[in-house]
């Protein structure tokens, strides 16, 4: 049986009328005709019994149809899986990141991505968070992967970390004592303690500043600053020269300075990284799979 006699025995099974199953084959009548004797004829045995009223498959012309279906099934699938290995060898996956950690996110996974995925091409956008919500909403991104405050409802959110947000205080600070590592167990303070102390903050375009000055809103705190950085990591760099300052700081990011400590908050709040993409995009295979990696690796980062 080759994929032509499969494709004309099964459509004069289903249409159950040389007519209409030549009119769908786009073939004329007295073809179909006699294509059927021809292969009853070959095979020495009768497939279908045809009367003017009726179609019927004999025992035969079912096990013929039930493999001519199969065959049919089977050349359709790999039309379709040597057409998915075509779109690889072209296909892109365009991811917007937003700081260090992000990118040490997408380097940890690359390696277990590529060994399925060998010809898709990762290209990453390092951007601040403002400009990524832009970009993925222009369609210019497949992913996004960035800090969240609050939800966006142009897309998919799929939180991937969350971690509490800590005090950082130079040992000359007069709550230092209460301070320990930042991967130790952390003492807490209310925010109030802080009330005559003046805060080293980030930019007010970083996703953190807006997530820091959102927790000032809803604790009804005013802060006075001392300056003003581009990143948590300067953040820190800054205090730990021993300046009369704090300053705030997820709990996964150790830069390793001795000359700071941290302290929790009775009232905390948490910095949260989602991996973000445009509603109702439908995600391929590629796609798909580097969410799930993504989503597998995000707690670790």
């Amino acid at each position: 049986m080759n994929l032509h006699d499969a494709e004309y025995f099964v459509a004069i099974v289903e249409e159950r009328s040389f007519s209409r199953a030549a009119a769908k084959l786009f073939v004329a009548q007295p073809s179909l005709s006699t294509f059927l004797s021809r292969l009853e004829k070959s095979m020495g045995v009768t497939l279908i019994l045809r009367t003017n009223n009726n179609f019927m498959l004999t025992r035969s012309g079912e096990i013929y149809y039930k493999a001519a279906k199969e065959i049919l099934e089977i050349n359709r699938k790999m039309v379709e899986d040597i057409d998915h290995v075509k779109k690889l060898r072209r296909d892109t996956i365009n991811v917007g990141v937003s700081g260090e950690r992000t990118i040490r996110l997408i380097s940890s996974i690359l390696p277990e991505f590529y060994k399925k995925y060998p010809n898709v091409h990762v290209v990453l956008c390092e951007n601040n968070t403002k400009n990524l919500i832009t970009m993925l909403e222009a369609d210019e991104l497949d992913f996004s992967i960035h800090p969240v405050h609050t939800a966006n409802p142009n897309f998919e959110q799929i939180k991937i970390s969350s971690e509490e947000v800590l005090v950082a205080l130079p040992k000359s600070h007069r709550l230092a004592h209460l301070g320990n590592g930042i991967k130790e167990k952390h003492n807490s303070i209310s925010i109030n303690e802080l009330k005559n102390d003046r805060f080293v903050l980030l930019s007010k375009w970083a996703s953190f500043r807006q997530m820091v000055d959102a927790y000032f809103e809803r604790m009804d705190f005013i802060p006075e600053s001392f300056t003003e950085v581009q990143s948590n990591h300067s953040n820190m760099l800054v205090l730990s020269g021993g300046i009369d300052a704090v300053g705030f700081c997820p709990c996964n990011c150790d830069y390793g300075l001795d000359n700071l400590v941290y302290v929790a908050l009775q009232q905390p709040f948490y910095y949260q990284m989602d991996l973000c993409y445009r509603k109702g995009n439908v995600l391929s295979p590629t796609r798909k799979y580097f969410s799930e990696l993504i989503q597998k690796h995000g707690d670790s980062f």
